[in-house]
C-alpha cells in the first residue's frame, strides 16, 4: 500500500451548511440499576414514587422478555 499525500480542502466551519455527523448505534441495558438500586424511606415523595414505579416497569419487562419465544 502506498500512502497518496492529499491536500486538505476549504476548512469547514459551523455555518457553512456542511456538518458531518458519524452515527453510531450504542445501548446501556440500566436495567439492573433500576432493579438493585435502594429505595430508602428518606426520599421525597415524588422520586420513590417514580423508582417505584420504574422497578414495577423494568420487572414487567424482564417477565415479558423472557415468556416470549425468540
Amino acid at each position: 500500500m502506498v500512502a497518496i499525500k492529499v491536500e486538505p480542502g476549504r476548512e469547514r466551519g459551523p455555518n457553512d451548511g456542511s456538518r458531518r455527523f458519524t452515527s453510531i448505534q450504542m445501548h446501556f441495558d440500566t436495567r439492573p440499576t433500576v432493579l438493585t438500586t435502594q429505595i430508602s424511606d428518606d426520599w421525597e415523595p415524588q422520586v420513590r414514587d417514580q423508582w417505584l414505579h420504574n422497578r414495577a416497569a423494568v420487572r414487567e419487562q424482564v417477565v415479558y422478555q423472557r415468556s416470549v419465544p425468540r
